[in-house]
């Protein structure tokens, strides 16, 4: 449920006009999957926003003006309670953050190109708050949200050194441009705000009394700027906060344009150089172990040759009729035999990671409702399973496909709830076993409800 507002500077008093009431809003009793009450929206973006407001009043002091209050801030309630859904989400937020960025950099060479070298394109910086309020063991342990948003922020490292679709046609773009017309610098970051933050371990806080008895002193400054920091990022609600960043490429000036070359003369119509005999050609045809033919007669095709391209022209047609999910299918059903009849297949045309992200924790989200949905009508959960179908993601690289799979185990591995749950295995028409030589990437999601959380 986005809400957007202005500027938080704008809302800094308490008496400040919201874009909601919380009073007036009805209240909200349905129960969320984890078995607690999901919050009302309203009135957790009120108390959010509230929150926002005044740390940043605080933070300007009796000086001057806070930068970060002029930026521009919008707010976002995550409605959802399932640890699955969520990371889904979160990856949908980076994904859309990042083509605001992008396509405000395309815009803006639009207009640098329109309004010539007296143009001065402008930068874009936007923030969004995603309030996380309905998940119970994100709200009560902080240890576990911050490992889930470190787990997302290393595959989002990570994914620089994959080989994409949208690498190589980024490659293309600039080789045809001639390497001339530099890109935009799009950057975005995801942050984390939580009521405890800063938390630390038991076995944390004894090794920092040891560190102060070793150095016999302590910084009584230095311990308040440190706790006047943490209290900034104890929100009300767990939150992420994703900030998009797009600014134009660097000018390091036009390099001198190089003199031209002088032409050479061209050879004499009479001199020999020019002429091409007899000799040369069987020279060449020695060479190339062809042969050459100093005439093109015009070649009629018989009636047998126009059959054959008739028959192979028909046969491209049905190859294109079928869809790279059916074509998923007819693989696995002739690798696998004993593939379950329960077993479902999803499509996605994504190249870039963040978005194949999504697709993947969207689909472990449906695995997990269904498997909850089966153990509420009194049935064992077996035979849970999902091919994941990207005909457009990583298609050179079945090393990048095998790396993507591990930081989707990682994230995982994060949140109690999933842990262990979930195995994939990779196909990839590179892959280097045969076995696993599929026409497209395909990823197969199995739900393993025999393994344990408490291990």
């Amino acid at each position: 449920m986005p809400c957007s507002f202005g500027c938080p500077s704008q809302m800094a008093s308490s008496s400040s006009l919201l874009m909601y009431d919380d009073r007036k809003d009805p209240p909200n009793d349905k129960p969320g999957n984890n078995g607690g009450m999901s919050s009302n929206a309203w009135t957790v973006l009120a108390k959010t926003e509230k929150w926002i407001s005044a740390t940043l009043s605080s933070a300007q002091g009796s000086g001057g003006q806070n930068p970060y209050s002029r930026k521009e801030v919008s707010y976002v309630c995550e409605s959802s309670s399932e640890s699955a859904m969520i990371v889904a989400n979160i990856f949908r937020r980076v994904k859309e953050a990042r083509c605001v960025g992008e396509n405000h950099g395309q815009s803006e060479l639009t207009r640098a190109e329109e309004g010539g070298p007296s143009y001065r394109p402008s930068t874009l910086r936007q923030t969004q708050v995603m309030v996380i309020p309905n998940n119970n063991i994100w709200n009560g342990d902080f240890f576990v949200f911050n490992s889930v948003i470190e787990s997302i922020n290393v595959a989002r490292r990570h994914a620089r050194d994959y080989v994409t679709e949208a690498h190589w046609d980024r490659m293309d773009s600039l080789e045809a441009d001639g390497y001339d017309d530099p890109e935009w610098s799009v950057a975005v970051n995801c942050a984390h705000l939580h009521p405890e933050f800063g938390k630390k371990t038991p076995e944390q806080e004894l090794e920092e009394m040891k560190k102060e008895e070793e150095a016999g002193e302590v910084d009584v400054n230095l311990l308040e700027y440190q706790e006047r920091r943490l209290q900034a990022r104890r929100s009300p609600y767990p939150s992420v906060v994703i900030e998009v960043r797009a600014t134009p490429p660097p000018d390091f000036g036009k390099p001198a344009v190089p003199p031209p070359v002088s032409q050479t003369e061209s050879p004499k119509s009479g001199s020999n150089d020019a002429s091409v005999s007899q000799e040369d050609i069987m020279k060449l045809e020695q060479l190339f172990g062809k042969t050459a033919h100093l005439s093109h007669p015009t070649h009629h095709k018989t009636r047998k040759e126009e059959e054959e391209e008739s028959a192979i022209g028909g046969t491209i047609q049905e190859l294109s009729a079928v869809t790279p999910l059916q074509m998923a299918q007819n693989y696995i059903a002739a690798a696998d035999p004993t593939i379950p009849p329960t077993a479902a297949f999803t499509e996605s045309d994504s190249e870039a990671v963040d978005e194949a992200y999504e697709f993947v924790f969207t689909n472990i989200a449906m695995m997990s409702e269904t498997v909850r949905s089966m153990k509420a009508n009194g049935k064992e959960p077996q035979d849970v399973r999902h091919y994941v179908v990207m005909p457009r993601f990583v298609t050179s690289a079945a090393t990048s496909l095998e790396k993507f799979s591990h930081q989707v185990l990682n994230i995982l591995g994060a949140m109690p709830d999933l842990a262990n749950r979930v195995k994939i295995q990779t196909y990839h028409p590179e892959h280097v076993s045969d076995t696993k030589r599929s026409p497209m990437p395909i990823i197969m999601l199995q739900w393993d409800d025999s393994s344990t959380n408490d291990e």
